[in-house]
């Protein structure tokens, strides 16, 4: 994968174009009206009334693409049902309400998956079952971000692209691979890695052309609902900014993996976005709004990516987290997570340094004393150590492992 400087890609940021790589999006031809360029952006009302898809239009049953759908549906079926779906009301509800918001009339006809899933991923299938995952949750700053993620993946629904590439895979493919494949996409356990892999390269492969065009679906819909036109471009470039911190990715993302690259995407968008700004009422990001509903959930998502154990990645991550976020202790706890479970000369000194940090903000989690008293421990400091398991303790009275922890402590006295 060709690799940005942060340099390169902050000019980038702040230009909206590529240089060596041009923006192959021309602003002008955003709208679909003949009222002039200034006008165009005005019509991106009408950007949901352009689609052809009948909502709820489902193929003959007797067709091969029939009983496609009708594995979709077997494998919706299997989603639902699956400990790896987040189920928090709140969360849901709110996510469920930027879909809606982006979707207008479609609303009725997508269900949305919240996936318990440390990658940056969205996907949507020609039914409407919409997936997102935790780790898109985790690194988008907004809800304006949110929305540009959604409003892409509803380009590729309105305008028929999922359905096209199901058609074309059913042409080249045995029905049965690509029955099995259905199920990888979705998420479905018990599909083999090789189907996994071939499914990711895939069913959410779109060719270039369509990319480009639900990415302008994708900025009109941010632009017809008041969001801040960058945040398009904003969530690649943080994207990029973070897969340089290892040179491949730890693991597959259809979104990322898409064309065109990243790179040249943030390029387009950017142009997109100078222009969409001439034309745009209200610039809202939503930022209170997001972190409101994902910051109760983030505890849990920052342990499946510590879990990866792709340590390096982890911390440029926090890194972008710390600087972004709001309630930043448990960031500071898991960098120290991270030092800790590495290991190595010279690591436990740093993580007890970010358990320091994070022990010294209100919002950390208790477990952040029991993790500094391991540390200590290891480090011979008996004393200090059986200070920071009483503080643990202290803390949380009703700990389930309170038993352990006090034996644990008289061998430390």
């Amino acid at each position: 994968m060709m690799r940005l400087e942060i340099p390169k890609l902050m000019a980038i940021a702040g230009l909206g174009l590529l240089a060596g790589c041009v923006a192959t999006v021309d602003p002008s031809s955003v709208g679909t009206g003949s009222k002039g360029e200034t006008t165009k952006f005005e019509l991106a009302a009408d950007v949901l009334g352009e689609s052809t898809l009948v909502p709820g239009q489902r193929p003959p049953l007797d067709s091969l693409e029939g009983s496609l759908w009708m594995q979709i549906d077997s494998a919706e079926h299997r989603i639902k049902s699956s400990g790896h779906v987040i189920r928090n009301p709140a969360l849901n509800k709110y996510v469920r309400g930027v879909v809606c918001k982006m979707a207008g009339k479609f609303c009725p006809h997508i269900r949305t998956y919240i996936v318990r899933a440390p990658n940056f991923n969205a996907l949507m299938m020609p039914s409407g079952v919409m997936q997102i995952h935790s780790g898109l949750l985790l690194r988008v700053r907004n809800e304006a971000e949110l929305a540009s993620v959604i409003g892409h993946e509803i380009g590729h629904y309105i305008r028929l692209h999922s359905r096209d590439r199901w058609r074309n895979l059913i042409d080249t493919t045995n029905a049965v691979m690509v029955a099995k494949m259905v199920m990888a996409a979705a998420g479905v356990p018990g599909s083999s890695a090789l189907i996994d892999s071939i499914a990711a390269g895939s069913l959410a492969a779109y060719s270039r052309d369509h990319e480009r065009e639900s990415d302008v679906v994708g900025l009109r819909l941010l632009v017809k609902n008041g969001y801040d036109p960058w945040a398009a471009q904003n969530v690649w470039v943080q994207l990029e900014r973070e897969r340089q911190f290892t040179k491949q990715n730890p693991f597959r993302s259809t979104f990322l993996d898409s064309h065109p690259s990243g790179i040249e995407r943030a390029g387009n968008l950017g142009a997109l976005a100078r222009f969409a700004e001439k034309h745009s009422k209200k610039k809202d990001r939503g930022k209170r709004r997001f972190e409101d509903a994902v910051i109760p959930l983030r505890e849990t998502m920052l342990r499946d990516e510590l879990n990866h154990r792709d340590y390096k990645r982890f911390r440029g991550l926090l890194a972008m987290l710390i600087r972004n976020g709001r309630k930043v202790g448990v960031f500071h706890f898991f960098r120290g997570e991270s030092f800790r479970l590495q290991g190595g000369e010279g690591n436990l000194d740093k993580a007890m340094l970010s358990y320091r940090n994070a022990a010294a903000r209100s919002e950390t989690p208790v477990i952040v004393y029991r993790a500094m008293a391991r540390v200590l421990a290891k480090q011979g400091k008996k004393a200090a150590a059986r200070k920071a398991f009483g503080r643990y303790l202290e803390k949380s009275p009703d700990a389930e492992d309170r038993e352990i922890i006090e034996v644990i402590m008289d061998g430390l006295s």
